[in-house]
């Protein structure tokens, strides 16, 4: 059995952070949840389902929630989280992570983890990156990879506010010593038109890479 990775959060303190590992022991997603799956799911799905779901139970109790509430699924697949909280879920082959907070303390947020054994091909930077940061990127598997889950971690953070589908050009990256600063190059919801700064968290841990977004709480 593998070493268990001990992930750190990369949050503030009024986050929430839970992780479930794909190879230890799972309970059974609630109905509500499972009827995310649909009957065709295969086993691998069904499991980065149930830890993923796992995790997010996990942090919601941490959050106060006794006993934490279903995360069910809405028709575009987002989680749809307990009234007044916000959160994130996210897995790879062998982890699952979830943070969630009170929409009182954060306006949103993104969570991401990837294996760069999922990485095949360098070219999808042209679908991932612009010049500058394809420049950054070079032939660098590493840096492309935190370059798209930066990017997926903003999706997750914004999505929500946005409310609808957006793309990896809206926001542009700049590394700094902590991850990334993004710049947003179209609104993306209330409170961040475009040109917004948002920073976003990396970390590495083996082959697995961690990125995060915290947005501060909403203006009353």
């Amino acid at each position: 059995m593998r070493a268990l990775v001990d992930f750190p959060s990369p949050f503030p303190p009024t986050v929430c952070f839970a992780h479930a590992a794909l190879d230890g022991a799972l309970s059974a997603p609630h109905p509500d949840e499972a009827a995310a799956l649909g009957p065709r799911a295969v086993d691998k799905r069904r499991r980065e389902f149930a830890a993923g779901r796992a995790a997010a139970r996990a942090a919601l109790a941490a959050l106060g929630l006794d006993p934490p509430p279903p995360v069910p699924a809405a028709p575009d697949r987002a989680p749809i989280w307990p009234a007044g909280v916000v959160g994130a879920i996210t897995h790879t082959r062998t982890d699952a992570l979830a943070a969630v907070a009170r929409r009182a303390a954060c306006g949103g947020l993104g969570l991401d983890l990837e294996h760069l054994g999922g990485l095949r091909r360098l070219d999808v930077a042209r679908q991932v990156a612009d010049d500058a940061e394809r420049a950054w990127i070079g032939a660098d598997r590493r840096r492309l990879l935190a370059v798209f889950s930066a990017k997926e971690s903003i999706y997750k953070a914004f999505y929500p506010r946005h409310g609808r589908y957006f793309g990896f050009g809206a926001v542009t990256l700049t590394p700094t010593d902590a991850g990334f600063e993004a710049t947003l190059n179209e609104a993306l919801g209330p409170g961040y038109p475009a040109g917004s700064r948002v920073p976003i968290s990396v970390g590495w841990w083996g082959d697995q890479v961690l990125t995060a977004v915290w947005l501060p709480p909403d203006a009353p």
